[in-house]
């Protein structure tokens, strides 16, 4: 999986599902893969409530309706280390392009669920740094031993957000 996040754009639609189609068509040759896109609208009324209630950590401003691009891809498990990476760099193409293509629209947005996250990308980092910070410093009130960022051996960790 991989994600990325945008405004409302059919220039961008039009270009992720274009790349998609291509990326398909390079991988056509692997068993059973697969490359899905889909695109999750979030309420500017939800970000709305949750600024008013206190506060916003993901750094997303109240406007327009934010969507989060998830490409996510599905192959057999018998793929080799190498057909392996080329499905991976399928889906970081396609993602590439919808980033490419908000940015010169104007409609790209530089925050990353980290539900939908790739292994690769760096989730809290994309909060931005004011909004790291905060969770830094909350993390360090509430666990000033760094028990939960130690004990843990994956994930997205407030300790290592913005290192990657």
């Amino acid at each position: 999986m991989r994600t990325t996040t945008t405004l409302p754009s059919l220039t961008v639609y039009e270009a992720a599902e274009k790349t998609r189609l291509e990326e398909m068509a390079a991988l056509s040759d692997l068993p059973r893969a697969d490359l899905t896109m889909v695109i999750q609208p979030m309420s500017s009324l939800a970000i709305k409530v949750a600024e008013a209630k206190g506060g916003n950590p993901l750094g997303l401003a109240g406007v327009g309706g934010h969507q989060w691009f998830l490409v996510m891809a599905d192959y057999a498990d018998t793929l080799s280390a190498a057909d392996e990476a080329r499905v991976r760099a399928s889906v970081k193409r396609i993602v590439d392009v919808v980033e490419e293509t908000a940015k010169s629209e104007g409609v790209w947005v530089p925050y990353k669920y980290s539900n939908y996250s790739s292994r690769d990308q760096d989730p809290l980092a994309s909060y931005g740094e004011e909004n790291l910070g905060k969770l830094k410093e909350i993390a360090g009130r509430y666990d000033p031993e760094g028990v939960f960022q130690v004990l843990q051996n994956g994930g997205w960790l407030v300790s290592r957000a913005g290192k990657q």
